[in-house]
C-alpha cells in the first residue's frame, strides 16, 4: 500500500530529546527575519506559520540548496509556537531522520499534537505509523480510524488507504463497496494508486459493473501519472483493443514506459510485440 506509529511521549520529554535539543533556539532577531519574508508585517501570518514555511523552503531548496537541518530548525520553532502544519513538519523530519537524529516517539508526539489542530497531513501520517508498524505496535483498527479522520477532510492518499483497508478487511469490516467508494474519491483527486484499483476493478467486474471502456479510462489517467502498473494494463488495453480501439503503436509506447520503470511483465509482453511484429 504505497507509501509510507505506544504511549504518548509527554512535551517535556520531547523537548528534552537530543533531537529537539540539535535543532532548536532561533534568535528573535532570526525569527523576525522569517516573519518579514513571509509577509508577517502587514499581518498576513503568524508567527509560527512563517517558521514553518521558512522550513520549508530550505527543506525544498526553494531559494537555494536544501538544507534539512535548517529545515528541522525552523520546523522545531514553528512546532513550540504551536503551529499546526510546523508540528507535522516537525514530525515528519524526526520520523526520517531529515537533519536530526529518527525519533519515532517524538514524531508520534508532534504528529498528536497536529492531529489534535486538524492538521490533515498528521493525522494520515499517524495512520501510516499504525498501519507499518513505525514506533507503535503495529495496529489496522487504529490505522483505520487515523485514516479514516484525514479522508473525510479530503486528503487522497488517505482515501485511497481507507479503501485498501476495506478492500483486505483490515481494521474494518470487509466491504468491496466502502472500498470503491473511498477509491472513487481518491480518484477524483488525483491518486493514480486509486484510478489503478478501479481500473482493475472495472476490468475483471470486480464489485462493479465490468467495463473495459471505463477500465481503460481509469488506466489511462494512472498511466499519465507515470504509475507502471498502469501504464502495463493499458498497454494491454491497446494491445488486445479491450475498450479502446485495437493500436499495436500506443500498446509498444505503453509497455515501453512501463518496462524503463522495470515493470518485468511489461518488459516481457514488449520484446513479445517486437519478436511478433519482426516475424
Amino acid at each position: 500500500m504505497g507509501t509510507a506509529f505506544t504511549s504518548v511521549v509527554l512535551l517535556a520529554t520531547l523537548f528534552a530529546s537530543s533531537a529537539m535539543t540539535a535543532s532548536v533556539a532561533h534568535s528573535a532577531a532570526q525569527r523576525t527575519s522569517a516573519a518579514t519574508s513571509f509577509g508577517i508585517l502587514n499581518g498576513n501570518l503568524p508567527m509560527g506559520r512563517a517558521a514553518a514555511l521558512r522550513g520549508d523552503s530550505y527543506f525544498y531548496g526553494d531559494h537555494g540548496p536544501v538544507d534539512y537541518k535548517q529545515a528541522a530548525a525552523w520546523y522545531a520553532q514553528a512546532a513550540s509556537d504551536g503551529d499546526a502544519y510546523g508540528q507535522f513538519s516537525y514530525g515528519f523530519v524526526l520520523l526520517h531522520g531529515h537533519g536530526v537524529e529518527p525519533d519515532f516517539a517524538a514524531a508520534r508526539a508532534m504528529f498528536l499534537r497536529a492531529a489534535a489542530q486538524g492538521e490533515v497531513n498528521a493525522e494520515y501520517a499517524l495512520g501510516d505509523m499504525y498501519y507499518y508498524g513505525q514506533g507503535v505496535t503495529k495496529d489496522a483498527t487504529q490505522a483505520a480510524q487515523w485514516y479514516a479522520k484525514a479522508a473525510q477532510q479530503g486528503h487522497a492518499y488517505a482515501q485511497y488507504s481507507l479503501g485498501f483497508l476495506y478492500s483486505r478487511g483490515e481494521g474494518v469490516a470487509r466491504s468491496q463497496s466502502r472500498a470503491v467508494y473511498w477509491w472513487y474519491k481518491a480518484a477524483r483527486r488525483g491518486n493514480a494508486h486509486a484510478q489503478l484499483r478501479l481500473g482493475m476493478l472495472y476490468r475483471d467486474g470486480n464489485g462493479v459493473g465490468a467495463s473495459d471502456v471505463v477500465a481503460a479510462s481509469f488506466f489511462a489517467a494512472a498511466a499519465r501519472q507515470n504509475e507502471a502498473s498502469a501504464q502495463f494494463h493499458l498497454a494491454q488495453m491497446y494491445h488486445f483493443g479491450r475498450g479502446v480501439p485495437r493500436d499495436l503503436t500506443s500498446a509498444q509506447r505503453w509497455y515501453k514506459r512501463a518496462a524503463q520503470q522495470g515493470h518485468a511483465q511489461a518488459r516481457y509482453a514488449l520484446s513479445r510485440l517486437l519478436t511478433a511484429a519482426v516475424d
